[in-house]
């Protein structure tokens, strides 16, 4: 979408973030990663948020590498929502 309308924003929410990246989790260990998950998007200043991302990825990218690809990939537009 951003690449045929450059003006466009597109709108990020954390409750769809985290609902999207559970589905790649099986049933099992969506409380685990959903317990990560908060400390992403919970986290009170952006480094310890970057911390939790590097932590997250350390021990969920092997099991499931699409959900720490998807957060990186948005990483930079999701500071915005906190503000």
């Amino acid at each position: 979408m951003e690449a045929v309308l450059p003006k466009t924003q597109v709108q990020l929410c954390i409750v769809h973030k985290v609902r999207q990246s559970l589905q790649y989790v099986p049933w099992k260990e969506r409380q685990a990663v959903a317990t990560a998950l908060r400390a992403l998007y919970g986290a009170a200043t952006l480094a310890e948020a970057e911390h939790a991302r590097k932590c997250f990825a350390e021990r969920w990218a092997p099991p499931s590498p699409t959900i720490s690809r998807s957060w990186l990939a948005d990483w930079d537009r999701l500071p915005a929502l906190c503000d």
